[in-house]
């Protein structure tokens, strides 16, 4: 009943409610006639099936012209693939289409040849999708004018582990997620493992608050040619590690908090990123706790200032590398460091 009263309502936007679909009757948009615009995104318990039951009661008769729903399934879930149901719930003068970051993997049989007709734009970039006969009625979406598949929209990263299985077609094997009650995720690693390579692994994602098992023996951290716009932290738990390598990242700010625990880091690569104007700009250094670094890489980030107090705290700094970087000013304080050789 809560729009009972909102009849000349045009725009709808409910983003980041933890909207639950076990918790959305299937009459919510009844009384909203005059809806033109509507997004459900960023609620990844919301899903697909529920979904479908609130719209099909309006599908014949609302003006709905546009409908966002980015992450409305948890997107590290294993793939998964919509069903013709919900095509058919789909208001039927609908023109855009926002579904990107929900990890579809397929489409079932008929579902894009029960799409609205009147679609204009659909958007169902960074998802998993496998190249299967749903192709094959792509023209159905006669139409159609933008199609956008493309990759590296990027979420934080995961607090809580999604559901072990996803079941398009049933909604009894859907866990109902409360929020409240869940714990930050405490990755465990295997006991020995001393050297994790993921090498341009399609991973994209703001780093940030993570925790591993304390009593893992990880010394080298491979991450080069993934996409990791922000690098956030805290990350907890590595407290062997000596070599992280975040090559070609797309790094573009990085926040004093990423390297606090990576104290016994001894070789930092970051190098191949977006620094430019921003990263070194703050007074405060971003290296304060590496005591024990020797090597730091920072060769062809566009770093353009960086300020007096950046390097603060690297005491045992051997080598800095900083090469191909169009620097306007250079007023840096290294007489703290260590310094072997500075490249540039």
């Amino acid at each position: 009943d809560m729009f009972n009263n909102l009849v000349g309502l045009t725009h709808l936007s409910l983003i980041f409610c933890r909207i639950n679909g076990t918790q959305v009757s299937s009459n919510v948009f009844l009384p909203l006639t005059s809806l033109t615009y509507l997004d459900l995104s960023h609620n990844d318990a919301l899903e697909f099936d529920y979904l479908s039951l609130a719209l099909e009661t309006i599908s014949n008769y609302t003006n709905l012209k546009v409908l966002n729903i980015t992450n409305i399934v948890n997107p590290f879930s294993r793939g998964i693939s919509v069903t013709e149901n919900f095509s058919k719930s789909l208001p039927r003068n609908l023109e855009i289409l926002n579904a990107s970051s929900n990890a579809l993997e397929d489409l079932d049989k008929g579902m894009l040849l029960e799409l609205p007709k009147s679609l204009k734009l659909i958007d169902v970039g960074s998802n998993k999708f496998a190249f299967l006969s749903y192709l094959k009625d792509l023209n159905a979406l006669e139409n159609l004018e933008t199609l956008i598949i493309s990759g590296g929209y990027a979420f934080s990263l995961p607090w809580y582990y999604p559901p072990d299985a996803y079941h398009p077609k049933s909604l009894k094997n859907t866990l109902l997620l409360d929020y409240e009650k869940k714990d930050y995720i405490h990755q465990p690693l295997p006991p020995k493992l001393q050297n994790l390579y993921a090498r341009n692994a399609g991973m994209s994602n703001y780093l940030t608050k993570f925790y591993f098992n304390d009593s893992n023996s990880l010394k080298l951290l491979s991450l080069d040619s993934n996409n990791f716009p922000v690098l956030q932290g805290p990350i907890f738990g590595l407290n062997k590690l000596e070599n992280l390598s975040l090559f070609d990242c797309r790094i573009s700010f990085i926040y004093p908090t990423f390297f606090t625990n990576l104290t016994s880091l001894k070789f930092l690569n970051l190098s191949t990123n977006y620094f430019g104007n921003v990263a070194f700009r703050s007074n405060e250094s971003l290296f304060k706790e590496l005591g024990s670094l020797t090597v730091l890489d920072l060769s062809f980030t566009d770093i353009r200032y960086i300020s007096y107090q950046a390097f603060e705290g690297l005491d045992m700094l051997e080598i800095l590398l900083l090469q191909i970087n169009p620097f306007s000013q250079f007023e840096v304080d290294i007489s703290l460091c260590i310094v072997y050789s500075i490249l540039t």
